[in-house]
């Protein structure tokens, strides 16, 4: 029953990604969360949801069967006691038991935190509240858990190639799956030399005359930046500066002559070349 002010409607988390449920089925499960008493029951006629989710009665049947099946919904037939047909009353189930005995990650890094640090104080020997024993040396307890680090590692990879992605010239012209498919399939090298070689790679094809190149599922599968010229080699600032000091050595000046003392280097051949 509606007790006439704004409600809440609570959807279940597993609910929202669950393959066995529709769209229409989430539709249900908030609309029977609008009208929930404070016992958490909703009394509400079919044909009623049908009206506000504008579809037909036997589309909310099957819904309320799959949520009844999926363990997202409970019902019970309220009896009449003038004999007519009975109701039935819904509640959203909220409190699976099985969701509750899986700890979350959260807590599964704080066991182990904790674990850690009770086997190290038990190897010392001193009690934990002594604020002792704990080795300085060894690896420290893991903070992030497996799981969460390998997410992090695909939406760093993932971020990358949209970086790469969004470089390319035409690179919305080819299908995202295949091309995040051809660039998950690289090294991490290969990877990193791909992005960095698509502005030359692109100039390159320019210069010869190409006005259209090849797409970025292309470039990645079949390694093309690995084609272009090897990059010239920067020139060592020491062998660059070596001709200019030579060619500006000059004849030494008749004060260099006179003092040949201070200038070894200029007047090694005994004075000869002198200046005028």
């Amino acid at each position: 029953m509606s007790l006439g002010r704004p409600r809440f409607s609570i959807i279940p988390a597993d609910a929202v990604t669950d393959p066995a449920l529709e769209g229409r089925d989430l539709q249900v499960l908030a609309l029977l969360g609008r009208h929930t008493d404070n016992r958490g029951w909703c009394c509400r006629s079919q044909v009623k949801m049908s009206r506000e989710i504008s579809c037909g009665r036997a589309t909310v049947q099957r819904s309320i069967a799959r949520l009844v099946a999926a363990g997202y919904l409970e019902h019970r037939p309220i009896n009449r006691e003038n004999g007519g047909d009975a109701a039935h009353e819904y509640r959203v189930v909220l409190d699976r038991p099985d969701a509750a005995t899986i700890p979350d990650e959260k807590t599964a890094t704080v066991e182990a935190v904790e674990a850690a640090e009770g086997g190290a104080h038990q190897r010392a020997g001193v009690p934990t509240q002594d604020g002792q024993g704990v080795p300085t040396h060894g690896r420290a307890p893991m903070l992030t858990t497996p799981v969460k680090r390998h997410r992090e590692s695909a939406r760093d990879d993932e971020e990358e190639f949209e970086r790469a992605r969004r470089a390319w010239p035409s690179g919305f012209a080819d299908s995202r799956q295949d091309a995040l498919t051809a660039w998950l399939a690289l090294s991490p090298d290969d990877r990193r030399e791909a992005a960095l070689e698509i502005d030359r790679f692109a100039a390159t094809n320019k210069a010869i005359g190409r006005k259209l190149i090849c797409g970025f599922v292309a470039y990645l599968r079949e390694q093309r930046w690995k084609a272009l010229p090897v990059r010239p080699k920067p020139v060592e600032a020491e062998s660059a500066n070596l001709l200019p000091v030579e060619a500006s050595l000059k004849k030494p000046t008749r004060f260099m002559l006179s003092r040949p003392d201070l200038f070894p280097d200029r007047v090694a051949d005994g004075g000869q070349g002198a200046a005028p």
